[in-house]
């Protein structure tokens, strides 16, 4: 069930996140009750420098993440590298790496290997504000007849130094 619900709404095109926001998804659409795993995807393609400030960003927005899921889009930069470091000291961190295939293919990625029931997904250059992830995880618990499908957020992006 969970499989076929991703595939019916994987994201499709170069820009699959209508500008730069945190999305979530609900995974488990036919449970009676939501258990409290959230998973983080986050598509990457040559964002060293903005990959730790972000895991940590979540994980204070998160405490009980179940999974931080990079997925690194053939990066040439040690984007790759820097996960893993991080990665070393956090086991909630996992680090995906594939060949350049998109924003869009690395968001499908991503989706198909997270575990958790809600699953946000957040550009590598976004400003995860404290309260994000359990303010928007909120709605899907709050959802007691089960209608709600996803939830976007207003985001700061960290990186307006060049086109994104």
């Amino acid at each position: 069930m969970v499989e076929q619900l991703i595939r019916n709404q994987q994201v499709t095109g170069s820009n699959p996140v209508a500008g730069s926001a945190i999305v979530a998804t609900f995974k488990l659409m036919g449970r009676s009750h939501i258990s409290q795993t959230v998973s983080v995807v986050v598509p990457t393609l040559n964002e060293v420098e903005n990959v730790e400030p972000l895991v940590h960003q979540i994980m204070r927005s998160s405490p009980d993440c179940a999974e931080i899921i990079i997925v690194d889009d053939g990066s040439t930069d040690g984007t790759a590298n820097e996960v893993a470091r991080v990665g070393r000291r956090d086991p909630c961190v996992r680090l995906i790496q594939q060949a350049n295939g998109g924003k869009a293919a690395a968001l499908n990625n991503g989706l198909v290997q997270a575990k958790g029931d809600i699953v946000f997904t957040v550009d590598a250059d976004t400003i995860v504000a404290p309260e994000a992830v359990g303010y928007l995880a909120r709605h899907f618990y709050l959802d007691t007849e089960r209608t709600l499908g996803a939830v976007a957020g207003v985001v700061r992006v960290g990186n307006r130094s060049r086109n994104l």
